[in-house]
C-alpha cells in the first residue's frame, strides 16, 4: 500500500490537464471532488507519464472537523490495465485530519493512482472546507462578526460572543474615540488549533440602529442634537 504523505499542491502540465479534459464529461479530468466516491478517468496506454495516471481527490470538511480533527473513508476509482486489458476498482483508504491541517492543503497517496502495466501513478488528496455560517478561517485565525446594541456602541458595555469552541467569551467594548467603523476585537487563543497553540479570533462589530417611535421622536431629536452641541470635555481635568 501506498505511503501517505503531507505534501504541497502540484499542478498536472497543461498539456496532460488538457487531454484530460477530453475525458472528463465534467470538464475536470484533473480533480475527482466527492467526500467519500470520488471519480477518476484514466488515460489510454499509450500517455505512460506519472503525472497522466495521478489525479486529485477532493474531501470537503466542516470547519468544526478542521478545529477537532476528524478521520474519513475515502473511496475512489482507479483504472488498472495489465496486458492491454482495463479494470476499474473501488480503492478505499482511512485518512485522519488533524486540527492543524487547512484548506488546499494536500495529503500524498504513492503510487495508489491509475495503473498501466508496471507504471503507478499517485493520488493527491485535497482538504476543502465547507463554507461555515459564523466563522471564517484565515491562516490560523478565525473571524466572526457581532453586532452591537447602540447604547453600546455610542456609551461602551460588555457583549457575549461564543468561540468556535462553544465556550462564551464576555468582551469589554470601550467608548470609541473618535467613533468610526468599523470596530475590531482582537482575542488571543481564540482562534484555529495550532501545533503550539491557537491563533486569534477577529470580532468585526457592526450597529443595530433601531428606529425611532413616533411617540420618543421629538424628545430623541432633542437628546441628540444636545450631544452633537455639546463640547468636548477632557476627562483628565
Amino acid at each position: 500500500m501506498g505511503q501517505a504523505q503531507f505534501a504541497k499542491r502540484q499542478e498536472l502540465p497543461e498539456s496532460v490537464a488538457n487531454f484530460f479534459d477530453d475525458f472528463n464529461p465534467s470538464g475536470n479530468g484533473r480533480t475527482a471532488s466527492n467526500a467519500f466516491l470520488a471519480e477518476s478517468y484514466a488515460p489510454p496506454t499509450q500517455l505512460l507519464t506519472k503525472h497522466a495516471l495521478s489525479f486529485n481527490v477532493d474531501v470537503p470538511l466542516d470547519l468544526e472537523e478542521l478545529f477537532w480533527g476528524t478521520r474519513r473513508d475515502i473511496i475512489f476509482q482507479r483504472m488498472i490495465t495489465v496486458g492491454g486489458r482495463t479494470n476499474t476498482i473501488h480503492q478505499m483508504i482511512s485518512i485522519e485530519f488533524t486540527p492543524h491541517m487547512r484548506d488546499g492543503q494536500m495529503i500524498f497517496l504513492e503510487e495508489m493512482g491509475h495503473q498501466v502495466d508496471a507504471q503507478r501513478g499517485d493520488v493527491w488528496v485535497v482538504l476543502r472546507q465547507i463554507v461555515h455560517p459564523v466563522f471564517r478561517a484565515l491562516g490560523d485565525d478565525l473571524i466572526s462578526s457581532c453586532t452591537l446594541p447602540l447604547s453600546v456602541a455610542l456609551l461602551g458595555g460588555t457583549v457575549e460572543v461564543t468561540g468556535m469552541d462553544g465556550i462564551k467569551l464576555y468582551v469589554n467594548v470601550n467608548e470609541p474615540e473618535p467613533f468610526h467603523f468599523p470596530l475590531v476585537k482582537t482575542i488571543d487563543g481564540q482562534g484555529l488549533r495550532t501545533p503550539n497553540g491557537r491563533g486569534r479570533l477577529v470580532i468585526i462589530f457592526d450597529v443595530n440602529v433601531p428606529r425611532v417611535p413616533t411617540s420618543l421622536r421629538d424628545a430623541t431629536t432633542n437628546m441628540i442634537r444636545q450631544i452633537e452641541n455639546a463640547p468636548e470635555q477632557n476627562e483628565d481635568a
